[in-house]
């Protein structure tokens, strides 16, 4: 074939062969071969990722090793010519089609649609639609915001002059919600008057657009109106409910306002006959939780999981919504940074600004700038209000796992349970292995009374951050919301000793002081923090406040009080904060009984729960601060002024003398609103932090006083699926029984007998009576339980105080105290007459009190024992006790049989049939068994259960437990060392101040006065930990 091409000569000027990933100049066909030559035709082509664009030219072209060898020029193709002309058309329009595609979806010209559009709506009258329209745009960082904005003013100039009549409470809303910001026509007061006018004229024949219209006028109402617009709200919703008895809306709203005014009964009325129409109304949850307060968790659950359901969507709608926008304002303002937007000030202090300076300067000023972006602050906002449906998941859990305790089989119990934990996720928001996800499954599984699971996805996150400090921080604030304070502690001094930087060390040790072993060592590691910090100097004012207290010195306790009041109230308002201020305020009230002091303490608590729903050791201090208060409402009813010192449900058995009494004393703690909101509280602490002791107690102590078996097998049931950390009790009895701190506990009993001495001198009454009667029983059982390390305390004196309680005030309580005080001064008494029995008194006076000694003194034939029979205190005591459960049957237990059995046997028979058939006092020891592990009163009680039920060999080896509280057991001298059934666990936990000789009175008297216990209790707040009660109160 004739070659075409020109003379075969050796191109001196090759053309350019070029391309990355595929774009450039490359050499595509093959053609008009040369065999002579071994060379071929090719056509170089401009390309776009391999795609071929133009033919620039052909190529005759062999091919070397390793390139191709030019020859000369050849003439472009048919093909190639036809391609180029395609092309030149094709490109240009593509460019033109891809600009044009850019250019309007710009955010200019989506505004530009977007106005194009508001003004449609406004020429075909839908003025709400389109005013949204332009709101919206003028929030837009475009060139058009202010445009939108004059249009918006503009609109609501027409919509005052002319408003359609389907549109009146849009427009009203919208004018309501502008005219506070300043861009409607009118006032807010004009706004509101012009309302007010059109629904006392609308009432009467439109009541339900009158309701409408009054439902958006709240920005603007005025304070004094709130009340009479509530009152016409809830008319005009009564006569839309009677017009219209079957629509759910209307329904759920009146159920909603009664809810608010507390008025339960009517809401259930009113919303029961809808109940499978409300869907996820408020009116739903209105109903489930009334249904819960009932007892009737199954509906409860059942009205409330649709409710939750639908929120929680939401709330993750809205946390993806929130992240959109925010990422998109941030790229707007960094551009505008870029654009030189900014004021000039902050150009002039970025140019001379190091590089690490200028990242700060940038990031604070579009901090700055975010925190007033109106789309960001209005989504925040709907995330707050949407964050609301997280207690009521919560609440929803704590059903579920109530369903559980009442079902009565096994696959029952496990569907309930498995329904907790999935609700119990679902506020987790986790799907996959992360570490938030093993730190929430871990807080679920203590929630749900597995401490070792929970345990071991803490560990497995520990360990697979190398036991980093920032993670041990994190898991040990967690284990400290959860009730494991000493975990919690050990975790913490990990992380302090381990860090060597001394910012962060002293950060840790500010941590580490929010959960004290007490006062001393909370001011221990507040001094190891940074003492410039407002917060720091505020905690440890508090804690000195609380020192000083215990010792007596009520002045400077006060004025440190108040100090630290005035630090926590500079203090930006959060959780932390607001607990510890509302715990100062409390502190502050025991000294001066001011009621604002209270109501100051408990407002501040109940904000702190509404900031940190799940955190167990908030919600435990509000629940406290909320019952006390209410108990202390229900005492000013009885006398004018409250009793000095802690404010306990005890104290309700100085106003009752028998088993009457009690229940009409019972009755009011049943129907007080303050005092049933505070027991669900409690009943929440009890999911999220199910080894915390003081829960159970404060539970135990309503179910003793409601007789409420039921309750307290729940608890029984509840204690029993969880492993209790006991370590505080073990280290209280192995450093009491062998004195080690007797010095320390002198000092303490000795400034606490001072001031109550001084409180019962105080206490001024004419004739004596309730307020005389308390005091003296509380400094009567001081000089009692410190005895152990002041000997000189005289039982004559502690006799005479419980005689003129008595005679003061004859109730439940002083009849108690009379009787301990008897039994106090006749073993100290029978002491010092008999030699051989006060060697045995010295021996085991720390690990038994009165109640055992005696009680085990008269099982043996010492001399000592007829002595005793002998004793007129003794038979005083018994006597009171006889007179005790006739008043106020089902009173005494084990230990009271222990005594008198060896008085009045038919008594004693009787008693014994009365308490081996009493379930509530059976599931109060059960209870004991698994939280006062170390009392040695536990064991005593089990001791003559045994012997009441005619099993000596059990007998004996409760006993010998009891004689082994507080000391390492061997094989051999551990009587359960075969796993007997009945044997308790010894566990390790954090406590309150549980000593080993533990309280010697029955179940039941434990439970009913309280006067007679140590009132140490370990509260903290957003992590500060104290005696609630004030330690001057207390018996060491």
């Amino acid at each position: 074939m004739a070659d075409s091409s020109t003379p075969d000569t050796r191109l001196k000027n090759p053309p350019l062969i070029w391309s990355l990933l595929g774009t450039g100049t490359l050499l595509y066909g093959h053609r008009e071969e040369n065999a002579v030559s071994s060379s071929v035709v090719k056509t170089q082509v401009l390309c776009l990722l391999f795609l071929p664009l133009f033919a620039l030219g052909a190529w005759r072209v062999t091919r070397s090793s390793r390139e191709w060898r030019f020859l000369s020029r050849a003439r472009l193709s048919l093909a190639a010519k036809a391609w180029n002309a395609v092309m030149a058309v094709v490109v240009p329009a593509f460019l033109v089609l891809l600009g044009w595609v850019v250019l309007s979806n710009s955010a200019e010209a989506t505004a530009q649609r977007h106005l194009e559009q508001a003004q449609h709506q406004v020429e075909r009258g839908n003025l709400i639609e389109a005013a949204e329209m332009y709101r919206d745009l003028s929030f837009r960082p475009t060139r058009l915001k202010t445009k939108a904005r004059a249009e918006l003013i503009q609109l609501m100039r027409s919509m005052h002059l002319s408003i359609p009549r389907e549109q009146l409470a849009g427009v009203y809303g919208m004018a309501a919600q502008y005219s506070n910001r300043g861009i409607w026509v009118e006032s807010p007061e004009s706004v509101y008057a012009a309302a007010m006018a059109l629904i006392e004229s609308e009432s009467q024949q439109q009541p339900y657009g009158a309701l409408t219209l009054l439902d958006q006028l709240d920005p603007v109402v005025p304070a004094e109106d709130q009340v009479r617009l509530r009152a016409m709200r809830e008319n005009f919703l009564k006569i839309a409910v009677e017009n219209n008895p079957q629509d759910p809306d209307l329904a759920s709203r009146l159920g909603q306002l009664y809810e608010r005014q507390g008025r339960l009964a009517e809401a259930k009325q009113v919303l029961s006959p809808l109940q499978d129409f409300l869907g996820d109304r408020e009116g739903a949850r209105v109903l489930a939780q009334i249904f819960a307060s009932e007892g009737d968790f199954a509906r409860a659950s059942r009205m409330m999981a649709p409710y939750c359901r639908s929120r929680l969507v939401l709330l993750e709608q809205l946390k993806q919504e929130y992240h959109e926008s925010y990422m998109t304002a941030e790229d707007s303002e960094l551009s505008a940074l870029g654009q030189n937007d900014a004021p000039e000030a902050f150009y002039q202090e970025y140019q001379l600004a190091s590089p690490e300076e200028r990242d700060r300067l940038v990031n604070e000023y579009v901090d700055r700038q975010l925190e007033s972006e109106p789309n960001l602050e209005q989504v925040r906002e709907d995330i707050v209000e949407a964050m609301k449906v997280v207690p009521l998941v919560l609440d929803l859990g704590i059903w579920q796992l109530h369903m559980s305790q009442q079902s009565r089989s096994r696959a029952g119990r496990r569907t309930a349970l498995r329904n907790a934990e999935r609700t119990f996720l679902s506020i987790a928001g986790f799907a996959e292995e992360t570490d938030e996800y093993r730190l929430s499954l871990g807080k679920v599984y203590y929630w749900l009374g597995n401490p070792e699971k929970g345990a071991r996805q803490f560990e497995r996150l520990l360990t697979a951050h190398q036991r980093d400090g920032n993670w041990l921080i994190t898991v040990s604030q967690l284990q400290r919301q959860l009730g494991q304070l000493v975990e919690a502690r050990r975790l913490m001094e990990e992380a302090f000793h381990q860090e060597t930087d001394l910012v962060r060390k002293q950060a840790i040790a500010n941590l580490r002081a929010m959960t004290p072993l007490d006062l001393e060592d909370q001011i221990y590691w507040l001094e190891q923090s940074d003492l410039a910090m407002p917060q720091v100097q505020a905690s440890l004012f508090r804690a000195q406040g609380g020192l000083a207290e215990t010792r007596g010195n009520r002045q400077l306790a006060s004025e440190r009080y108040r100090q630290a009041l005035e630090k926590f109230e500079e203090l930006p308002e959060n959780a932390s904060t607001l607990n510890d201020c509302g715990l100062a305020y409390l502190s502050l009230y025991r000294l001066t009984g001011d009621p604002e002091d209270l109501q100051g303490g408990i407002d501040r608590l109940q904000k702190a729960m509404s900031h940190a729903p799940d955190d167990a050791i908030i919600l435990t201090n509000a629940a406290m601060a909320l019952w006390r208060a209410a108990l202390r409402e229900m005492l000013l009813a009885q006398s004018t002024v409250p009793p000095r010192g802690p404010i306990e449900l005890s104290l309700l058995s100085y106003w009752f003398e028998d088993d009457a009494g009690r229940q009409a004393w019972a009755e009011r703690l049943a129907g007080h609103q303050d005092i049933q909101a505070a027991l669900q509280v409690y009943q929440r602490v009890l999911v999220l932090a199910p080894s915390q002791e003081l829960t159970y107690e404060v539970l135990r102590e309503y179910a003793a006083m409601e007789r409420d078996t039921g309750m307290m097998e729940a608890l029984v049931e509840r204690a029993e699926s969880n492993v209790f950390d006991l370590a505080a009790q073990r280290q209280a009895v192995s450093e009491y029984l062998p004195g080690t701190n007797d010095e320390q506990y002198a000092k303490l009993s000795r400034d606490q007998l001072k001031i109550l001495r001084r409180n019962l001198a105080e206490t001024d009454q004419d004739p004596p009576g309730v307020l005389f009667a308390i005091a003296a029983n509380r400094l009567a059982y001081a000089l009692m339980s410190s005895s152990d390390v002041l000997p000189g305390n005289s039982p004559d004196e502690v006799v005479e105080l419980a005689e003129q309680s008595h005679a003061a005030a004859p109730s439940f309580g002083t009849r108690l105290t009379l009787i301990a005080a008897l039994l106090f001064r006749a073993n100290q008494s029978v002491a010092q007459q008999d030699a051989d029995w006060n060697e045995r008194v010295q021996e085991k006076r720390r690990r038994f009190d009165d109640f055992g000694l005696i009680g085990l003194l008269l099982e043996g034939d010492a001399p000592a024992r007829k002595r005793m029979l002998e004793n007129a205190d003794f038979l005083k005591a018994c006597a009171q006790l006889k007179i005790h459960e006739e008043r106020t049957p089902g009173s005494l237990g084990p230990i009271e049989w222990s005594l008198l059995r060896h008085v009045d046997q038919p008594f004693a028979d009787q008693l014994r049939q009365a308490v081996l058939a009493n379930q509530r006092q059976q599931y109060s020891r059960r209870l004991d068994l698994r939280i006062r592990a170390f009392a040695v009163a536990v064991y005593l009680q089990e001791h003559w259960i045994a012997q009441m039920e005619n099993k000596a060999a059990d007998a004996a080896q409760w006993l010998q437990r009891a004689e082994h509280v507080g000391q390492p057991l061997t094989e051999e001298s551990d009587p359960f060392a075969e796993g007997d059934a009945e044997s308790p666990s010894v566990q390790e936990a954090d406590s309150g101040s549980q000593t080993g000789k533990g309280s010697a009175r029955s179940d039941a008297a434990k439970e009913d006065d309280g006067a007679a216990r140590t009132e140490l209790r370990s509260s903290t707040g957003a992590g500060r930990a104290e005696p609630v009660s004030p330690p001057a109160e207390s018996a060491p």
